[in-house]
């Protein structure tokens, strides 16, 4: 929890040097929640999980750049499935089937239990 609060606090110090001005209206409630689906979408319980799920939601947007008004409906259901659906977000996702590959496949992901230099 210290290590995700040093990072918040390193970019809300650089935010307010970018901007010259730290304000309580410059970190909305919209924020917070956009904070917690970055979070939710690409796993809770990892470092890169918050990495993936803002990359995720910053891709997704631009990708229907065409239909900006179904935005809020795309992030929404994207939301939704990920939270009924995958548990574990997208990393938790990509470690499933990672963990499901054949033996020689995750020896060479380093993700089989056997393997002594096992990253895992």
């Amino acid at each position: 929890m210290a290590f995700g609060s040093f990072f918040v606090g390193l970019i809300g110090a650089s935010y307010a040097h970018y901007t010259g001005l730290a304000t309580p209206t410059s970190y909305n409630l919209m924020a917070t929640f956009w904070l917690v689906m970055y979070t939710m979408i690409g796993g809770v319980g990892s470092f890169a999980g918050p990495i993936v799920g803002t990359a995720f939601l910053r891709i997704v947007p631009e990708l229907f750049r065409g239909m900006t008004e179904y935005t809020p409906f795309l992030t929404a259901g994207i939301l939704i499935i990920v939270a009924y659906f995958l548990r574990g977000g997208i990393v938790g996702l990509v470690k499933t089937i990672a963990s499901r590959a054949p033996e020689p496949l995750r020896r060479l992901l380093r993700l089989d239990p056997r393997n002594p230099s096992s990253g895992s």
